[in-house]
């Protein structure tokens, strides 16, 4: 939950990177990465190992299109 003056600027600022077209429709790595980590340090949340880093890559192409699109 977002609790003070601070976070709440951060998700704002996240939010206006969410709807730059580099983020959602080019995938821009460094503005996805930006958002992720943004999102990551906000609430905590646990990084992703590098196991299951390596099984997204396993996935079938159309399969991580799919995801993509999520």
């Amino acid at each position: 939950m977002v609790s003070t003056d601070v976070e709440a600027r951060e998700l704002a600022r996240l939010k206006k990177l969410m709807k730059n077209p580099s983020y959602w429709r080019d995938r821009n790595p460094a503005i996805v990465k930006a958002v992720t980590k943004g999102f990551e340090d906000l609430y905590d949340y646990p990084k992703q190992s590098e196991s299951e880093a390596s099984k997204l890559k396993d996935l079938p192409e159309a399969r991580q299109g799919q995801m993509a699109n999520i």
